[in-house]
């Protein structure tokens, strides 16, 4: 079999590699308002679930198609996102560079938020790709699977942080981030976020819900 047949493993990867490039400039595109980061990040999620499960057509049809379905549940997922993540930078930079003293207390409390913040939103927007459901309880739910699944989801936060350290790294790594990063971070982590959502559906009952 030739190494650059359609069905050898070379050929694969790099379709695959092409896949998550594509996805990676349709959610840097589609977040450059900002405001809309919420329902480019959730697209890419509907993307990169199916791409963990070889379901992928077309990705910019999928992504936008996703984008406009979730378009103002997933804004508003984003803007909650971005608001907390705000709070929580404010409360660090008081605490670590603003203060003349150290306020334990103050910074218990912040990690202990952070804690709570990264475990309600880890999920969050996967769940609002995959489920209909109300933006609270899809917070909810994520902080509940968050708890539930705690193993896989330190994989995934070690993950993500690996992909950020090495993408961040020098100049020209950086570069490389911004073209495979964004869906390497997705791609990565739906890969453990969809076995987690298939032991849930099974026990649970609940494939019903799912778009």
């Amino acid at each position: 079999m030739s190494f650059f047949s359609i069905n050898s493993p070379i050929y694969r990867f790099m379709m695959k590699i092409t896949d998550i490039l594509v996805l990676s400039l349709l959610w840097l595109l589609c977040s450059l308002p900002i405001v809309t980061i919420g329902a480019s990040t959730t697209a890419a999620y509907y993307v990169g679930l199916k791409l963990v499960v070889n379901e992928e057509e077309y990705i910019s049809k999928m992504f936008f198609k996703a984008f406009r379905e979730n378009f103002w549940q997933g804004t508003i997922l984003g803007i909650l996102c971005l608001f907390f993540g705000y709070i929580l930078w404010v409360n660090y930079n008081y605490c670590f560079r603003i203060a003349t003293e150290r306020p334990v207390g103050m910074i218990v409390c912040t990690m202990i938020g952070t804690v709570i913040y990264i475990f309600s939103f880890l999920y969050a927007f996967a769940l609002t790709a995959r489920y209909q459901n109300t933006i609270f309880r899809m917070i909810r739910n994520s902080f509940l699977l968050s708890l539930r699944y705690i193993f896989r989801t330190v994989i995934i936060l070690v993950m993500m942080a690996a992909v950020l350290a090495i993408g961040l790294w020098n100049t020209t790594t950086i570069f490389l981030f911004l073209l495979l990063g964004p869906g390497a971070i997705v791609y990565i982590s739906c890969a453990y976020i969809l076995k987690i959502f298939h032991k849930t559906e099974e026990k649970e009952g609940k494939r019903s819900e799912e778009k």
